[in-house]
This record gives C-alpha cells, sequence and structure tokens, in this order.
C-alpha cells in the first residue's frame, strides 16, 4: 500500500491539483492494521480574490484556500469546511 500510495496515488493527486480546476484529497479507512478503502473528496479550487469593495471592512479575516486546506478536518468536504472556517472567523 505505501508504495502504491507513493508511486501512484499521491502522484494523480497532485497533478489534479496543478492542472485541473479540481481539488483532490483522500484518506485511508482502515479495519485494524489492513487499509480496506480509500476515500476521495473532491472540490472546486478557490477562485482568484477579487479586488476590495468598500463596503468590506479592511480587518475582515481571510479565508482562502491555503487556510481551509490547513485547518480542514480530515474526511471534512470542500464545502462543510470553507462554511464552518468562514463563520468561525466572521463570528
Amino acid at each position: 500500500m505505501y508504495d502504491f500510495k507513493r508511486n501512484v496515488i499521491d502522484i494523480a493527486v497532485d497533478q489534479i491539483n496543478t492542472y485541473s480546476d479540481l481539488t483532490v484529497s483522500y484518506t485511508q479507512r482502515k479495519v485494524g492494521r489492513q487499509v480496506v478503502a480509500l476515500q476521495f473528496t473532491f472540490g472546486p479550487k478557490a477562485e482568484k480574490p477579487s479586488r476590495q469593495t468598500r463596503s468590506e471592512p479592511a480587518s475582515a479575516p481571510k479565508v482562502d484556500r491555503a487556510y481551509i486546506e490547513a485547518n480542514a478536518r480530515p474526511g471534512e468536504s470542500w464545502a462543510d469546511a470553507t462554511a464552518r472556517l468562514t463563520a468561525r472567523e466572521t463570528g
């Protein structure tokens, strides 16, 4: 499984994240020590941030793709992580 992940899965996930308009992550599902499944999570890439408008306060927290990826919980979908982290930062 180690070689399969390193030589196949990780390379494919890196290429999808780099060259497509999707982000992909995966987690392993285990029974005991045996990996029985790989769970893939797909989501859209965050759009390029637009210029700040005057209606937004200058001190608004910045919840961008890197922040969401760093603070997402294992197995959490992109939409759920975005909603949770945006709500936490704004309220």
